[in-house]
């Protein structure tokens, strides 16, 4: 069994291409910018990253943190119960590589000329499943326990689980129909268009400087080379990763403190308090 699965995603920042086709015309976004202020001083983020991912994830740290500490609570209960068992068998960067992603990578034309997107990466979560030499009923039996071992952890190393369970459920909604809207709203599809143009008056078709990268991924790499001075070349023509990034930053400040209230309560809620095991 994967521990790792029975730990709640925290998926929050969809892509922008997934999420646009959920818009929600009720759902409002705040382009102007005037909550920024108050959103950097309270919460600052680094460029690219997601504010709520950052705060709530801290760059993966607040993951590790939660892993060690589940990880270790499983298997003393597990030894309590008579079985051998790994503390933790995996790295903290395979652990928190899907935690770390920005939410808007920027592409200079120097960049692209030297080295295109770079390498796609590669994230390598834990393994799915245990190598146990058991089987029948001894192996039904080991997998109970393993399984409730992990709740019992869970509420070990969780602040409150049950609290950010159910917060992190409403939490994960709110912002899935924020990016969805975000991507329906007529500045952010104006920029789009304004970049898609440039790149089709060079021979291609994309939607979006995503599309871009995942076709140049997938093809030869002069092919992917050149992919990418394209995107490049109209990313600065149309000055794109400057207005995409005021538009998303100021969006998502806005919608942070909205919604305040229910991200420090995800966050505090998620906070590891203790590393002690539990009863077998």
């Amino acid at each position: 069994m994967n521990r790792s699965l029975l730990v709640a995603a925290l998926a929050l920042v969809a892509s922008s291409s997934c999420a646009a086709t959920s818009a929600s015309e009720s759902v409002k976004v705040d382009l102007t910018g005037r909550m920024l202020p108050t959103a950097d001083a309270k919460y600052p983020v680094a460029y690219g990253y997601s504010r709520i991912s950052q705060l709530i994830e801290g760059d993966g740290d607040n993951r590790w943190q939660r892993e060690v500490a589940i990880g270790f609570a499983t298997a003393d209960c597990m030894h309590r119960a008579g079985y051998d068992y790994p503390d933790i068998r995996w790295t903290k960067g395979q652990i928190v590589s899907d935690w770390v992603r920005p939410r808007h990578v920027a592409l200079s034309v120097d960049d692209a000329r030297t080295v295109g997107y770079g390498p796609q990466p590669t994230f390598s979560g834990p393994p799915e499943t245990d190598d146990v030499d058991l089987a029948g009923e001894a192996l039904a039996k080991y997998q109970d326990w393993e399984l409730q071992c992990v709740v019992a952890a869970r509420d070990v190393a969780f602040a409150d689980f049950q609290t950010y369970e159910v917060n992190r459920e409403i939490l994960e909604t709110a912002v899935t129909e924020f990016e969805a809207a975000f991507s329906a709203a007529g500045a952010t599809r104006d920029l789009l268009a304004s970049w898609a143009q440039c790149v089709s008056d060079r021979g291609y078709r994309f939607l979006s400087p995503e599309e871009s990268r995942a076709a140049a991924w997938s093809a030869a790499p002069a092919e992917a080379r050149t992919i990418a001075v394209v995107d490049a070349d109209c990313r600065a023509a149309t000055d794109f990763d400057t207005r995409w990034w005021a538009l998303y930053s100021s969006a998502e400040a806005a919608f942070m403190l909205e919604h305040e209230e229910l991200v420090l309560t995800v966050f505090e809620s998620g906070r590891v308090v203790t590393e002690q095991g539990v009863g077998g």
